[in-house]
């Protein structure tokens, strides 16, 4: 049998994607596996379309990143071989954390071909051979400096931008209490906000805390700020804990995806809403509710941070605690704060359980060939469309920064460099987002293949009672889970038809005209077809969705339900 080649393409913005590059790079990949011995393997043809080498994002939560944890689990084969353009496709980042990936690879007993010079790299070639070492060092550390002399020259402009702090405001982008006035020179206090985020710390201080406000909040129909439809614990956690209501700021850069502090904190920078004495006592009775609060448990966090759904009101839903903290439970998170839907909870671990018995047994290979096609194609579109507004937006702030080392006039320079830097940060965020959505579609199978691979081993960690092993395996399990399922909708109270028999019978009786015998033979077929046992929806990445039904007294077993049969619950209305 010959061994296993992989193509792995990454392109850091659309523009390299364009025109034939990528068709000329498969096309070579194919023709170096065929003339040298290797089997393509085009179920795992590696692409990170728009993902960064130089921050590592591309490693962090790319292709390539699966593909390194496949090799360290050993579900590649050694003696199989990785095909890039070349070195800096791999990584751009710091040389050590580069020839870390590199060596890594090598190590696993999987080759390395880089097309663009023809060279093979192996651990017995390079150990044999100083000189394709140093070549490879070389590389990696000129595809570094390139990317990093770029983000330094745009830093020195940000440094300068700083400096002028005293004469004008950094942004726009300010707290939800503040607006920027019109000279852009100083912020002012929206009243109304302001009197309610005392009002928040008050209640604070009296002992309440943040989920006892916000479904203080909700209950009393107080809008929220911004576009969330209620008022979330962890937002009015942020608002309790900020400096920012004393008139604190801390300049913050974008660290591998993440706002990372820069620079000293700047005092006096907004006005000042809450006193220092306030803000202490409230600071003081947050302290005090966490000493005296719930154990926090062993240590067990959800495995499903953000993916979660409420069946029923379409709402997030919550990863509770009772008790000791040793009792979990999930429940429907505006339920729970007060706003409506039903109030049932699902034990937390009975739910994991189900779900990672699911996922081990499943046949992804038939799940993924639904959906996929179509969706491609749409997000390619949408993609093209942001793109060559990206590109343009670039080519200008190449321009500004040109035209601030040459001694143009710093003001307004940065003032227009600050208003291009806000719509291309809004477009790059939307064009990353759909850019992983497909590049998630492209890799999904060998995705879901991992996400087995890592429930498997969850599982077996848990039974054997290896703690020390148990908090990687379950962030593994984690990011799996988040890498291939769009959201997963809960079902608590199990089939709960959207109308009641008495509302679905005084419809059928006085406004369809069927007869008291038809509709008790429909209500009572209803009823048969309903259950109070709790169940989920698996929808994927790719559009497919699977509906699991758990056997409440041995979640390990399920039943699955034809997808019609989903449907039917929730329109029967409309078809009744």
């Amino acid at each position: 049998m010959r061994p296993k080649a992989y193509s792995y393409i990454r392109f850091s913005s659309k523009a390299q994607a364009k025109g034939d590059s990528l068709r000329r790079q498969l096309e070579d990949t194919r023709l170096y596996a065929e003339t040298h011995g290797y089997e393509l393997d085009d179920s795992l043809i590696l692409k990170d379309l728009g993902l960064s080498a130089f921050d590592g994002s591309n490693v962090e939560k790319g292709a390539l990143g699966a593909f390194l944890r496949l090799v360290q689990d050993g579900e590649v084969p050694s003696g199989s071989c990785l095909i890039v353009e070349s070195l800096d496709r791999l990584s751009r980042d710091e040389i050590l954390k580069a020839f870390n990936v590199f060596s890594n690879i090598l190590t696993a007993g999987i080759r390395i071909v880089t097309l663009s010079d023809g060279m093979e790299y192996s651990e017995e070639s390079v150990g044999a051979n100083a000189g394709q070492l140093f070549i490879s060092l070389t590389l990696m550390s000129r595809a570094h400096e390139e990317s990093a002399t770029k983000s330094r020259r745009l830093k020195a402009v940000w440094e300068q931008k700083r400096k002028l702090i005293s004469r004008r405001k950094l942004t726009a982008k300010c707290p939800a209490w503040l607006r920027l006035n019109e000279g852009r020179s100083s912020y002012e206090i929206i009243e109304e906000r302001a009197s309610l985020l005392k009002e928040i710390y008050r209640m604070s201080v009296d002992g309440h805390g943040k989920n006892a406000i916000a479904t203080y909040l909700n209950e009393n129909k107080i809008k929220p700020w911004g576009r969330s439809l209620g008022w979330q614990t962890s937002y009015i956690d942020k608002l309790l804990k900020t400096r920012a209501v004393l008139g604190d700021f801390q300049p913050h850069k974008m660290v591998s995806g993440k706002p990372t502090p820069v620079g000293d904190v700047i005092e006096d920078y907004f006005p000042q809403v809450i006193t220092y004495e306030l803000f202490h006592q409230a600071q003081n009775a947050i302290s005090s509710r966490l000493r005296k609060g719930g154990v926090k448990g062993e240590g067990v966090t959800s495995l499903f941070p953000g993916v979660l759904k409420c069946g029923y009101c379409g709402g997030s839903i919550k990863h509770r605690r009772k008790g000791s903290g040793k009792q979990r439970y999930i429940i429907c998170d505006s339920a729970h704060r007060g706003m409506g839907c039903i109030k049932k909870n699902w034990n937390y671990f009975s739910f994991e359980e189900s779900f990672l018995s699911h996922t081990i047994h499943t046949d992804f290979s038939s799940v993924m060939r639904s959906g996929d096609v179509d969706k491609k194609k749409n997000l390619k579109l949408e993609i093209n469309a942001l793109e060559s507004e990206l590109e343009e937006l670039e080519r200008r702030l190449e321009n500004l920064i040109d035209l601030a080392e040459s001694g143009g006039e710093l003001p307004q320079i940065i003032q227009r460099i600050e208003l291009n830097k806000v719509k291309q940060e809004s477009i790059k965020d939307l064009v990353d987002k759909k850019r992983s959505e497909l590049d998630t579609l492209s890799s999904m199978l060998l995705k879901h293949q991992e996400s087995q691979s890592v429930a498997k081993k969850l599982i077996d960690i848990s039974n054997s009672g290896a703690s020390s092993e148990l908090a990687e395996a379950r962030l593994r399990a984690s990011q799996a889970i988040l890498n291939t399922v769009e959201k997963i909708e809960i079902f608590t109270d199990g089939r709960k038809p959207p109308v009641s028999d008495s509302d679905m019978k005084k419809t059928l009786t006085e406004d369809g005209g069927f007869s008291e015998v038809e509709v008790e033979d429909f209500l009572e077929m209803r009823r048969q077809n309903r259950t109070s046992n709790p169940y989920y929806v698996s929808w994927y990445k790719n559009g497919a969705y699977q509906i699991v039904i758990p056997d409440p007294e041995n979640p390990e077993k399920y039943e699955l339900l034809a997808n019609s049969d989903y449907v039917s619950i929730f329109d029967e209305c409309d078809n009744g």
